[in-house]
């Protein structure tokens, strides 16, 4: 990508006068037009938009970084626009032929053709960064789910939606029994490669309104919004058969998971540190009943 012009004084210094001086030469044009050769209204009504037009630009991309291409674009639309509208104006004064200012009518067009490819291009540049930052900043990079910090953030977010429109949330949490004795035994890149594609599994299972996330060294959350307690059951046990059946191999040998679930449902003025410790509260007696289970309260 372009290196990127940063904004700073100059850039908007530039952008201000130009559309000022383009804004008072318009109005002028037009009421000079207005007097001389008494134009139409299409014609009027079009310089006033054009005006309005550069000022949306300026405000816009005034105090916003775009890339030099983008910029070098905009500089010499703006540029172009300033020196054909100076002259355009001096025309109604100097009464210059009728061919100037058609030409010069073709090389405003020609202006804001820069403008408007720099406006379009800014605005995917920007769209792109915005996603790929947005995505960097939420995805855990080794299993494709949200991470903990994203999860929280929505778990917040799903909280104030329950509270109100008077709705229910469910909590998975998804421990895989063994991974630290797994990591010692067979290496670490084998547990990540369990890490990644139960991931994977857990992303490719869950609906588009649900969420799942990274949760610890060995732990997935997933949110279930508006689901009732027996939804979310039916979802954990389907979501632990099919990280159960994944199948591992290290060294020639068939590896398969132990998968423990707890559910929680969102009690009534519960926060979400609550709702995540009674979760993980579950998870621990699971652990002492022997693991490889579902458990709910």
């Amino acid at each position: 990508m372009s290196e990127t012009v940063k904004s700073n004084t100059y850039k908007v210094f530039y952008y201000i006068v130009f559309a000022v001086l383009i804004t008072w030469q318009l109005w002028a044009a037009s009421a000079g037009a207005a007097t001389v050769s008494a134009p139409s209204d299409m014609s009027l009504w079009l310089s006033f938009a054009s005006s309005l037009l550069v000022f949306v630009w300026i405000i816009v991309l005034a105090f916003t970084p775009v890339t030099f291409i983008v910029f070098l674009a905009l500089f010499l639309g703006f540029s172009g626009l300033f020196s054909v509208c100076t002259i355009d104006l001096l025309s109604f004064y100097r009464e210059i032929s009728p061919k100037i200012l058609s030409y010069q009518e073709v090389q405003k067009i020609f202006a804001l053709g820069f403008i408007s490819v720099g406006v379009i291009s800014w605005s995917i540049d920007r769209r792109k960064e915005h996603k790929a930052s947005k995505t960097l900043i939420a995805i855990d990079s080794l299993t494709g789910l949200y991470n903990t910090r994203f999860f929280y953030q929505e778990l917040e977010n799903e909280i104030r939606r329950v509270r109100r429109y008077q709705r229910e949330l469910a909590l998975l949490l998804v421990r895989v029994e063994g991974l630290r004795e797994y990591n010692e035994l067979y290496g670490y890149s084998e547990g990540d490669k369990v890490l990644k594609d139960m991931g994977q599994s857990i992303l490719g299972y869950l609906r588009r309104s649900d969420i799942g996330c990274r949760f610890g060294a060995s732990e997935f959350a997933v949110l279930l919004p508006e689901t009732p307690s027996a939804g979310a059951a039916l979802v954990a046990q389907r979501l632990q058969n099919r990280l159960q059946s994944l199948k591992f191999m290290v060294d020639g040998k068939e590896l398969y998971q132990k998968i423990s679930i707890s559910i929680v449902q969102l009690q009534e003025d519960e926060t979400s540190m609550g709702l995540v410790r009674r979760g993980e509260k579950l998870l621990e007696v699971a652990m002492e009943q022997g693991g490889n289970m579902i458990i709910k309260k």
